[in-house]
Parts: C-alpha cells; sequence; structure tokens
C-alpha cells in the first residue's frame, strides 16, 4: 500500500511541476506577444505633435529668438495644391515704411477667417487650428498623415513687426512612439512680405 501512494504522489509531484512549466511558458508567451504589440507603433492613426513658435527680437541676423503666440492652420494637401503664394521684396530695410506697405489679400483672409485663398479666388478651411503657447510647448493629437501647413503670426499687433507674412511647409506625421516636432520661427524683417521662408529653430 505504502508503495502505491509514494508511485502516486510521485505522479502527482511530476505532474504539478509539468504543470508549472506550461503555465510560465504560457506567461512568457503572454508577455512577449504584448511587449512586441505595444513596441509596434507602426500601425497608429492618432500622432502626438509637439508645436513651438518663435520670434526674432530684432532683423539683425544674429537675433534671439524667444517663444511666441504663432498660428498654425493644417490643411488637406490635395485641396491645396493650387495654392500660389509669392514673396514680395520691399527694397527698403524701414519699419516706418513697411507699415506702410498693402496687406496681402491671402494673408488677410489668413488673418481674419482663418481661411487659405488660392489662385482661382476660392478658399479652404483648415483641418486642424492651433497656436503656440509663450509659456510651454503646445501637444496636439492629429491623424497619422500628410499636411499643408500655414504659419503666422497670431494677430496684426500694435507695432507692426511680424505684420504682413505667413510661411507654409508640406508637414508628414509619421506613426512613432515619441511625439513629432513642429517649429518655425517668424523673423522680423522688413525687406519682405508674403510668403517668406519656413525657418526652424536651428536656421
Amino acid at each position: 500500500m505504502g508503495l502505491w501512494v509514494a508511485i502516486f504522489n510521485g505522479l502527482l509531484t511530476y505532474k504539478l511541476h509539468d504543470m508549472k512549466n506550461v503555465v510560465f511558458l504560457c506567461l512568457a508567451i503572454l508577455v512577449v506577444g504584448c511587449s512586441t504589440k505595444e513596441d509596434d507603433y507602426s500601425n497608429k492613426t492618432q500622432q502626438e505633435v509637439w508645436i513651438n513658435g518663435y520670434t526674432t527680437t530684432s532683423s539683425s541676423e544674429y537675433a534671439d529668438k524667444q517663444t511666441n503666440i504663432i498660428r498654425f492652420l493644417f490643411f488637406d494637401p490635395d485641396k491645396a495644391s493650387t495654392f500660389d503664394g509669392k514673396t514680395f521684396n520691399t527694397g527698403f530695410d524701414s519699419y516706418y515704411q513697411y507699415t506702410k506697405l498693402q496687406e496681402d489679400p491671402i494673408y488677410t483672409m489668413l488673418i481674419d477667417e482663418s481661411r487659405l485663398l488660392l489662385k482661382d479666388g476660392s478658399t479652404i478651411s483648415p483641418i486642424y487650428e492651433v497656436e503656440s503657447s509663450k509659456d510651454e510647448t503646445k501637444e496636439i493629437t492629429l491623424p497619422v498623415g500628410k499636411y499643408f501647413v500655414v504659419a503666422f503670426y497670431y494677430e496684426r499687433g500694435y507695432r507692426r513687426d511680424f505684420w504682413n507674412k505667413y510661411t507654409t511647409q508640406m508637414y508628414e506625421l509619421k506613426s512613432r512612439y515619441n511625439p513629432q516636432t513642429l517649429t518655425v520661427v517668424i523673423p522680423i524683417n522688413y525687406t519682405q512680405y508674403g510668403r517668406i521662408d519656413w525657418r526652424n529653430w536651428e536656421n
């Protein structure tokens, strides 16, 4: 009788040990599976973006930059394909003369109505609109894809250092773990108005 009990206990111990191995194996597969799923960011449909806007403190090439309120408009690139913004050279570098310029109609439409004026005279609305902050990085979430982005100083202002100018770029938002960044610098520059080159912090 004692022999049968010993055999039964042995089999039970073996089975329990075997069951533990199966449980550990299942847990390991589950952990690896979850980890792989969490680490695969290629299928995200929404992506975080960090928005920062700056202006320069003077018209000097070496002017300091400071955070400021810049308006960002995100347009459908297909609908904006007929956009034809132009850069206008003033021929002078004078603030007083700059304030006497005629306002660019594209800029007027952007700042007054947040709409983009196209070559044929029609206008389109942005998919998304956001203003950067003077105090902190602004985080937004947008669908992954391509956007035609227009940025400009958020108001005409009492001093019109940043008035009558806007900048554009084609921006691709990709699926990734960390937020993407979108940064722009609107400079004091009395020699140009209308569409100006997009400047990043490094430029």
